[in-house]
Order: structure tokens, then sequence, then C-alpha cells
């Protein structure tokens, strides 16, 4: 039983990330707190710009973390796994390719295969990319 606020305003915020303001809809709210069942307690702090960033942030990390962690990996797998770390670079979270380097051989042997030959080398390329400054999309 929901035993929050019955009325929602819409409530003029500045965002603690960007410095921007931001208006918390009085439809969010009731969302957050009737349909999510946040605490009354919580408090949007981040407009949705920087909220999306922040999860998308936060994504990268546990794929980066879940992908390195896994055994034999599929060509797929490689590339989520790179774009997770390219990411993180971009985010000054991960400053040196070398586990990524490490698994990338690893793969080689694992995938012998000339398409996945390819695709390894096409990874490693925009590894290289990435750490001498370059754009790298994924």
């Amino acid at each position: 039983m929901f035993m929050g606020p019955t009325m929602y305003f819409d409530i003029l915020k500045t965002c603690v990330d960007c410095r921007r303001h931001f208006i918390f809809y009085a439809a969010e709210q009731k969302h957050w707190y009737e349909d999510l069942g946040f605490s009354t307690a919580a408090d949007c702090v981040r407009c949705v710009d920087c909220r999306k960033l922040r999860q998308s942030d936060e994504r990268s990390h546990a794929d980066y973390q879940r992908l390195l962690s896994m055994g034999r990996k599929s060509l797929e797998d490689l590339s989520s796994f790179v774009n997770a770390a390219l990411d993180l670079h971009r985010q000054g979270k991960l400053k040196s390719f070398e586990k990524v380097r490490a698994i990338l051989n690893a793969a080689t042997e694992a995938h012998p295969d000339s398409q996945s030959q390819e695709g390894i080398t096409e990874l490693r390329e925009r590894i290289r990319s990435a750490e001498q400054g370059g754009d790298v999309d994924p």
C-alpha cells in the first residue's frame, strides 16, 4: 500500500553533474514513488542527459567485468568486450589496454579461421587508434 505524497508538482532543480537547470516533472515523480517504489526520501539530482550518461557508464563497466571474467569468448563477445573497454577508456576509467590485448591474443589461437582473424585484426586496430587519440566508432 502506497503511503507517499498524494499530489505532485513540477520542481525546478539543478543537476549535480552539469549544473544545468532541469524540471523534475510531477508525472516522473509519480512514476518514481508509486510505480518504481522509490522511497519518498529519494530525490532526483541529475538531469535526464546526465542520468542516461551515468547509466551508460555503469552498463559499460558491468559489461567489461562480465566479459573479462568469461572463459572462451565468441567473436561477438570480443567485439562487445572491446566496445566496453573503449567506452571505459573514453570515460578515463581504463588507462591501459593490456588485458584487452592479452584476451585478443588468446582469441587468435582459439579462433583460427580467417573470418575470425579478420574480425580480431579489426578490433586490434580500433584499440590502436584509441591509444593514439583517434575517434573510434563501434
